[in-house]
């Protein structure tokens, strides 16, 4: 299991977008109270099946409190195939993750030998949360192999994103 930011897409099908994260699987991510923010894990079971796949998360804690679990989803994402076209600059030719299915409580998945397998996960720091370092557990369990835990680390600051903007658009 690794992580990558959310600025890079990844997929096996593609030789252009192939995982180049961090493995071990450790994201780091800041926000404000009132934002969201993304990162990915991928999964990459080499030489195996993983079967019946199974994602869970922890609370977000630290000396500041505590962001209930419920404030991270997590998503599968799904490659869609470009052609080119008139407004395309021929950059994002060929299979382009793009599609985010949330994955529902206790859904499951399978993951194919030599793929990667990325999961979009979004941390959403609720109004009014204290400034501070906040730690979650990501754990990964296919039925036929081992789970895996990632350590999650969020960064809250102290500021909040304001509800509604102070310039009219």
């Amino acid at each position: 299991v690794g992580a990558e930011t959310s600025l890079r897409r990844v997929t096996h099908l593609n030789p252009r977008l192939r995982f180049k994260g961090q493995v071990p699987a450790e994201p780091r991510i800041a926000l404000a109270s009132n934002e969201h923010e993304a990162f990915q894990v991928v999964i990459m079971p080499f030489d195996c099946f993983l079967q019946d796949v199974r994602i869970s998360v922890s609370d977000l804690t630290g000396a500041a409190g505590r962001i209930d679990h419920s404030n991270i989803t997590v998503g599968k994402v799904f490659p869609v195939r470009t052609q080119l076209s008139p407004h395309s600059n021929g950059m994002d030719l060929g299979w382009v993750p793009d599609i985010i299915m949330p994955l529902g409580e206790g859904e499951s998945f399978d993951v194919s030998p030599e793929s990667e397998f990325p999961l979009w996960v979004s941390v959403y720091a609720p109004r009014g949360t204290p400034a501070g370092t906040y730690n979650a557990t990501l754990t990964v369990t296919p039925r036929n192999s081992h789970p895996t835990s990632v350590p999650i680390q969020v960064t809250v600051w102290d500021y909040e994103i304001p509800v509604r903007g102070m310039f009219r658009t």
